[in-house]
């Protein structure tokens, strides 16, 4: 079994304009050990907040995970973001951050990602909607364990989706 300490508050700011959430837990294999207490391989820290606007919606979400954590291990996320939906179109735009190797160990590479995203979606009544996006970026590595060159790498992505809700169910398709 293992041992998890877990804190999530979501309160409702600025007469429900802003949404926040945020988490603490701290997990390890030995229910009976306080060995590694205070260990952030053990922790996982996440919080996002949320607001709308009229039409304008918006956010921003961190998460950092140890490489001990029980889901998605040994990453670092952000994120923020913008969208809104005008008629039957909603347009949406974001800048991510992920990085791996959060605990920094020498032995293994760092590789850092970044992505800018624009999506667009369409929804006309009873019909599919569909989605496309277009997302710049790049990689690099900030160590390399056998002292090689640290790599750069840039790319551009094109994604489709088509979804289709039915009573509640999303059938959808994408690439």
């Amino acid at each position: 079994g293992h041992r998890d300490l877990d804190v999530l508050v979501q309160p409702r700011m600025l007469p429900g304009h802003l949404i926040g959430e945020g988490e603490l837990s701290y997990a390890t294999s030995d229910p009976f050990s306080v060995e590694g207490s205070g260990d952030a391989r053990h922790r996982l820290v996440r919080f996002g907040v949320t607001g709308e606007e009229g039409r304008v919606r918006y956010g921003i979400r961190y998460r950092s995970a140890g490489s001990a954590a029980l889901i998605q291990p040994d990453q670092d996320f952000q994120e923020a973001w913008v969208g809104g939906q005008y008629g039957v179109t909603t347009v949406t735009t974001s800048v991510q951050e992920n990085t791996n190797n959060v605990d920094h160990d020498p032995t293994r590479p760092r590789i850092t990602t970044m992505q800018k995203r624009l999506a667009l979606g369409m929804t006309l009544p009873s019909w599919p909607t569909l989605n496309v996006a277009y997302a710049q970026g790049s990689s690099f590595s900030a160590q390399d364990p056998l002292g090689g060159t640290p790599q750069r790498s840039q790319f551009d992505s094109v994604e489709t989706s088509l979804n289709y809700t039915v009573s509640g169910v999303t059938l959808g398709t994408g690439s």
